[in-house]
């Protein structure tokens, strides 16, 4: 929002340039064609309008961050119980036996693999909001 707020400053500060030129133009008592003035008139009428609309974006995202801090709070603490229970059925010695069925082994680790990369998938969406 910050990136926002300086850019729409620049162009706030052109329009009131403007302004300051319109009213030396109209200080002398100098012609300026009506479709100009116009053009400044729109263009003061359009600051106004992205103003209040900036503002409200910026009162919303307040609110909207403790939402998404109160979302992550909760779901941080889940996300952190199915990587230990994922950590402990990876580490299950079954794996490091020769009894068992590689094929099934295989399978299985393929299963670990597909749900810590969805965890993984997760924990990354999750850092994005922070």
């Amino acid at each position: 929002m910050n990136y926002t707020n300086e850019n729409f400053q620049n162009y706030r500060d052109r329009v009131d340039l403007f302004g300051q030129f319109y009213n030396i133009l109209a200080e002398f008592q100098l012609k300026v064609k009506k479709e100009d003035k116009d053009n400044y008139t729109e263009c003061v009428q359009h600051i106004s309008q992205l103003s209040t609309i900036v503002a409200n974006v910026e009162s919303q995202q307040d609110a909207n961050m403790e939402t998404f801090k109160k979302t992550l709070n909760e779901l941080i603490p889940q996300l952190n119980n199915q990587i230990n229970e994922l950590h402990d059925e990876a580490r299950n010695p079954i794996f490091l036996s020769g009894e068992a069925n590689m094929f099934d082994m295989l399978r299985q680790l393929d299963e670990l693999e597909q749900r810590f990369k969805e965890l993984e998938n997760s924990l990354a969406d999750s850092a994005n909001y922070l």
